[in-house]
């Protein structure tokens, strides 16, 4: 895994939106071991649409109100699963997958998408990778900012 530095340089430069959350889908997919999917899905006024991602064909609309992306866009917290069939609720887009981290991103103080990565490991997303993965939402989150406004 590279450090977040080198994220930080890879999106710095970027003029548009989508470009971001592809590159950023990506950087993690490509970046970290044990992940089976990485991406976003964005926000329309009470649903979450998919977006760039890399990984298996995924979910394209998730309501604020089901599963662990909706419970992110509703709470505006990043959410850790370690095992996704205990959360109530899950949607299973890939039946695979056993644990999650969902993250917002914001267009400044406003919800604008979702960071969704999956593993197909349970507790794949200890207190050194949530750190990690905290640092690149909060840079997109800043890129997004900079680039909408």
């Amino acid at each position: 895994m590279k450090e977040a530095n080198s994220f930080k340089e890879l999106i710095s430069d970027l003029k548009h939106d989508v470009t971001v959350l592809a590159q950023t889908s990506s950087y993690i997919y490509h970046m970290f071991d044990n992940i089976s999917w990485a991406g976003f899905y964005i926000v329309d006024k009470d649903s979450l649409y998919l977006g760039p991602f890399n990984g298996p064909i995924a979910c394209t609309e998730i309501p604020f109100s089901r599963g662990v992306v909706g419970a992110c866009a509703t709470s505006k917290e990043t959410i850790v699963v370690p095992n996704v069939n205990l959360f109530p609720g899950h949607i299973a887009c890939d039946a695979l997958s056993a644990s999650e981290i969902v993250l917002p991103i914001f267009n400044k103080t406003k919800l604008y998408a979702v960071l969704d990565i999956d593993s197909h490991l349970l507790n794949r997303f200890d207190d050194e990778i949530v750190i990690e993965i905290k640092k690149i939402a909060l840079e997109v989150s800043n890129t997004i900012s900079k680039i909408l406004n």
